[in-house]
């Protein structure tokens, strides 16, 4: 099956519940994307941040602070992450929590977009 919307490819699509509050691990293309959930005060609230991951390693960190909503947050266009395969790669969530203290329900979709120049 070959799923597409607007000028995007569905690479990936799901939901997930994490556990124990650890960290989610997308692997795949030999990259790594590691969504980490932290509760920070002296921030403002939903911020995502992306950090290198550490010792060489390809792919990012992605860091959901302050996430909590029951409702759900999360982006409201594709967020440009990278590349694979020639295309520039791609992704939108929406991040629930019941409360601050429980584990994330976390819906995903990786998009694959046009082909790269060079």
């Amino acid at each position: 099956m070959k799923i597409k919307t607007d000028i995007y490819d569905i690479y990936e699509t799901g939901s997930i519940i994490s556990i124990n509050k650890k960290p989610i691990d997308f692997i795949f293309e030999g990259l790594t994307f590691r969504f980490i959930f932290e509760d920070d005060s002296t921030k403002e609230k939903n911020i995502l941040r992306a950090e290198n991951l550490p010792d060489g390693q390809k792919g990012l960190n992605l860091i959901f602070s302050n996430f909590n909503e029951t409702l759900g947050v999360g982006n409201t266009v594709p967020i440009p992450i990278g590349w694979i395969q020639g295309r520039n790669l791609y992704l939108n969530y929406r991040i629930y929590c019941l409360t601050p203290e429980s584990d994330k329900l976390v819906h995903f979709t990786w998009y694959l977009g046009e082909v790269r120049n060079g």
